[in-house]
């Protein structure tokens, strides 16, 4: 990726095939409720999510001269000057950690075909299934399109001094943190889509601007889609019995769906 050119919510292809990895029990709620599971940023496993990188250091002038110059006294001004430092970096952390818990996320992988990877990374127990669609599918698929973001995760080394691009989005756009991974997650390809809760109440606001986080956010938030837009097959997990592929097609029949039900190619016999 070139950093000093980004965009903030950076669009695949519309035909770009995408995968979702889901257990059991989330395939069956996403059928009962017609509704994507979005989970809240802060739960994530990576740690680092929604946080900002180091910037560079801006180049100041020689305090020490321009107080002279000014006959101030030197020690004062720098005392308030770092007093002045400290508290907002304070600030600018809870606000930071109170950001984490509003915006919730929805992640699928970018490929052309299933990946084994993904399967062992995403699904926990020998049954699963995968949701095969395309972002054309996918932008097209929620009820209410103005409640959400999509675009492709960029990977980028947190640690870097100098980075151009993070310091010129943050003056401008505060969602910026939550499309940028670690280098080391850039297996997972992933397309983001993202949704953010704004606190309501005079409370929930002093909240967000003095605590640690909001209070009473939920862990997860649901945005309804079609499913018969949404999803072009159900791929069953390639470790699964012929007894959970069936289960997988009554499931789907008895909530109403006509949705195409596939073994896993994973898992097709060698030829010898």
């Amino acid at each position: 990726m070139e950093e000093k050119n980004f965009e903030l919510f950076e669009k695949p292809p519309l035909e770009t095939k995408i995968w979702r990895y889901m257990d059991f029990s989330t395939f069956v709620s996403v059928l009962s409720n017609s509704a994507l599971h979005f989970k809240r940023m802060d739960l994530l496993d990576d740690e680092f999510e929604g946080t900002l990188p180091k910037t560079r250091r801006k180049k100041t002038s020689n305090i020490k001269a321009l107080c002279r110059d000014l006959n101030l006294d030197y020690k004062k001004e720098l005392r308030e000057l770092r007093s002045a430092q400290k508290t907002i970096s304070v600030v600018h952390s809870k606000i930071v950690k109170a950001n984490r818990k509003m915006r919730f996320v929805n992640s699928w992988t970018m490929d052309e075909t299933e990946s084994v990877a993904m399967w062992r990374l995403y699904v926990k127990s020998p049954d699963g299934v995968a949701f095969q669609s395309t972002f054309k599918r996918l932008s097209n698929s929620f009820v209410n399109k103005h409640d959400v973001n999509l675009g492709i995760v960029h990977y980028v080394d947190f640690n870097r001094q100098e980075n151009d691009a993070f310091d010129e989005v943050a003056s401008w756009h505060r969602g910026f943190p939550f499309m940028f991974k670690r280098p080391c997650f850039a297996y997972e390809k992933e397309l983001r889509v993202v949704i953010l809760t704004e606190p309501v109440t005079e409370k929930a606001k002093k909240q967000y601007w003095w605590k640690n986080g909001i209070r009473g956010m939920p862990e997860v938030q649901y945005q309804q889609v079609n499913l018969a837009i949404l999803v072009e097959k159900i791929h069953v997990s390639p470790t699964s019995g012929q007894w959970f592929y069936d289960l997988v097609n009554s499931v789907v029949k008895k909530y109403g769906f006509s949705l195409p039900v596939a073994s896993s190619s994973i898992a097709d016999n060698p030829t010898y």
